[in-house]
């Protein structure tokens, strides 16, 4: 039986999403579509906050669905935000993707916005902000660019960051946060926080996990995205 089966914008197996699925999004087969701006599954999280969006899409050719390309992300002010839910101890994203500006290259974040923190990971480097002041920066030695289509995984605990690209671990490192499992805390793809540019590419998927996800787990979803999305490796 196949992993995830959707029914249009509904993903109806597993149901409920199992093993810590909390969010899940493919994009195969999607098209510009306006009513479907607000979409995404409940993640559990506070009542004021649930599911994802995506923020200031215009849905033309520059900016929204296109056809086998994803969703692309204009490098101006689109993204992807969501809240975490707050009794999160532990996080895995996973995300399918593609640069096409080297030069706007702010992949993904996990912050908090009541103590306004930020675990922001930019294409070679992962920085931990706390307000507006880097606390501490970790390089990330990368052998795809992203120029390509890639599968990157970030797994995070209150003290402990690792970065897989194409299931491969590229980075592990001691880092303590200055709070998970907050109902503030938050996720985000494609923008910067304090405001530091913005992203462009495509997103293809993203799936988000409330705990660290196995190296075999990695490795199977790696290989379902891999043959999905054709990466090449």
């Amino acid at each position: 039986m196949a992993d995830f089966v959707l029914d249009g914008y509904t993903l109806t197996y597993p149901s409920p999403p199992t093993n810590g699925l909390l969010l899940y999004l493919d994009t195969s087969g999607k098209e510009n579509d306006d009513a479907h701006r607000d979409y995404l599954l409940n993640m559990n999280s506070p009542q004021t906050h649930t599911g994802a969006n995506l923020e200031n899409v215009t849905y033309n050719s520059t900016s929204g669905y296109l056809t086998s390309s994803g969703i692309h992300l204009d490098g101006i002010d689109d993204y992807l935000y969501g809240y975490l839910p707050s009794t999160l101890t532990a996080v895995t994203i996973e995300s399918t993707l593609r640069l096409t500006d080297p030069k706007k290259q702010i992949l993904l974040q996990v912050g908090d916005e009541a103590e306004n923190w930020a675990l922001r990971y930019n294409l070679g480097f992962l920085e931990l902000i706390h307000n507006s002041s880097v606390l501490a920066t970790t390089t990330v030695n990368l052998t795809n660019t992203l120029a390509s289509k890639a599968c990157m995984a970030l797994l995070v605990t209150p003290t402990t960051v690792r970065i897989y690209i194409n299931a491969v671990e590229v980075l592990n490192t001691a880092i303590v946060l200055p709070v998970l499992g907050d109902e503030n805390d938050y996720f985000c793809i494609g923008s910067g926080f304090p405001s530091k540019g913005y992203m462009e590419g495509n997103l293809y998927s993203f799936r988000l996990y409330n705990r660290i996800l196995t190296q075999t787990e990695l490795t199977k979803n790696f290989k379902a995205d891999k043959k999905r999305w054709s990466v090449t490796t």
